[in-house]
């Protein structure tokens, strides 16, 4: 049962091959040179990347283990201690130790390269901000759990919302003509009333006024959302 340890890689690879055949260029997270930041803003990129690293190796980790607990009952059902098992079963199956090695490095890896795009967007957004806007943007955070505070869903930069969900342009507040929130319970296991809640900004813009933006939202960032889109039209 070992070659199920092996399973991380070869989805990883697969992963990873449709990934390049279907990637698009992406020009919001391309910028020549950085901008000037203040150190407040470097301090809270530098607490961000090193999140991000903890949050991707744990995951990675915790994700291939999974596979890997027949493998690792092989090693540790022995007379012998486990280093030698691990020797004498590279020997034996290299193409079970290898592969299995190289999933576990490759999903922390590929992990951090995928939340590494959130840290260049935001770091481009946070050198944009205004001095109101990054007031604005720590009030939000300070509002937030641990985890929410490095990866927040909305960000406000001269007069636009970008969302972290999607890495796109950003959405004009003037071009927004409705919003909405609401919390809805999503159930994974009706005999056993097993259920999460699922807080939701509903986003009604000019263009489609009938079908709404939904992105998946705290209601504490919701409310800056909303503040931020009544000053926008305050102002005119």
């Amino acid at each position: 049962m070992g070659f199920v340890a092996t399973i991380p890689f070869w989805a990883l690879c697969i992963i990873v091959g449709l990934y390049f055949f279907k990637r698009k260029p992406n020009n919001n997270l391309r910028y020549s040179s950085p901008r000037y930041m203040p150190e407040k803003r470097k301090q809270y990129i530098a607490k961000l990347k090193k999140y991000v690293g903890v949050v991707s190796v744990s995951i990675g980790i915790l994700f291939c283990l999974t596979f890997s607990s027949f493998l690792l009952l092989e090693l540790l059902d022995t007379p012998h201690s486990f280093y030698e098992n691990l020797l004498l079963y590279t020997q034996q199956h290299p193409f079970i130790i290898y592969p299995t090695a190289a999933g576990f490095l490759g999903w922390c890896l590929a992990l951090y390269f995928y939340d590494s795009r959130n840290i260049k967007y935001l770091q481009k957004l946070l050198e944009e901000m205004s001095d109101a806007d990054y007031e604005r943007f720590t009030q939000m955070m300070q509002l937030m759990n641990f985890a929410q505070r490095y990866s927040p869903f909305v960000v406000i930069c001269q007069g636009k919302a970008y969302f972290m969900s999607s890495l796109g342009e950003g959405l004009s507040l003037k071009d927004i003509v409705h919003l909405e929130w609401d919390c809805r319970e999503k159930y994974y296991d009706r005999s056993e009333n097993k259920y999460e809640l699922v807080e939701e900004a509903h986003i009604y813009t000019r263009e489609q006024p009938n079908t709404p933006i939904t992105i998946t939202m705290h209601r504490d960032q919701y409310r800056f959302l909303e503040r931020a889109y009544r000053e926008a039209f305050h102002k005119d």
